[in-house]
């Protein structure tokens, strides 16, 4: 029912050898990209790194968010289909992505580290080699396009989201703290 020429909605559920997580929002049709949009939606059996928020639910208490976001799909596209137009409004600079590029690196730095003054617990929204990725993604964005959209680097780092191309552990986690990263950032 939530379908248009774009996107539609997804509940992504992963199964592995830390547990089961789950997510839900809507979906790039195109490159099956999932955007989680909300960290209200989701869900694991296990606890990610310092975070969290929606981690360590039993089965009964994932399944139960599951339903709780299937009554309310309706309002849950709503919403963060009216974040996803704001997130087009927002025109990102390429030295605005530079300066994203560099946060992205220091945060990455600062949860790897061994170095206790500096560490932080918590899950990375790029590892490095995604943010390389990310970086040469956004380089050829800049070079062909006149115009640069949050919506845009946001789905530069969606892309990457992808089981070919990391531990599927992180896919989901990873994704929305890219989206803290970026509701931290631009006051979205």
């Amino acid at each position: 029912d939530f379908d248009d020429e774009e996107r539609t909605t997804n509940i992504a559920i992963a199964f592995h050898q830390r547990g089961i997580q789950v997510g839900f929002g809507n979906m790039v049709k195109i490159c099956h990209n999932q955007c989680m949009l909300g960290a209200e939606q989701y869900a694991a059996t296990y606890s990610d790194k310092g975070e969290g928020k929606g981690s360590g639910k039993t089965i009964a208490e994932l399944l139960d968010a599951v339903r709780s976001w299937l009554v309310d799909a309706r309002q849950i596209v709503i919403t963060e289909r009216e974040k996803i137009d704001r997130m087009k409004q927002i025109t990102v600079l390429p030295e605005q992505a530079y300066t994203m590029i560099g946060m992205l690196t220091a945060l990455r730095v600062k949860c790897d580290t061994s170095n206790k003054d500096l560490r932080e617990n918590r899950v990375y929204p790029l590892n490095q080699a995604q943010i390389s990725q990310f970086t040469e993604n956004l380089l050829v964005r800049y070079a062909k396009c006149l115009r640069v959209s949050l919506w845009d680097v946001y789905n530069a780092a969606t892309d990457l989201y992808k089981a070919r191309t990391m531990d599927i552990p992180q896919l989901l986690p990873q994704n929305r703290a890219f989206v803290q990263f970026i509701e931290q950032t631009y006051a979205i």
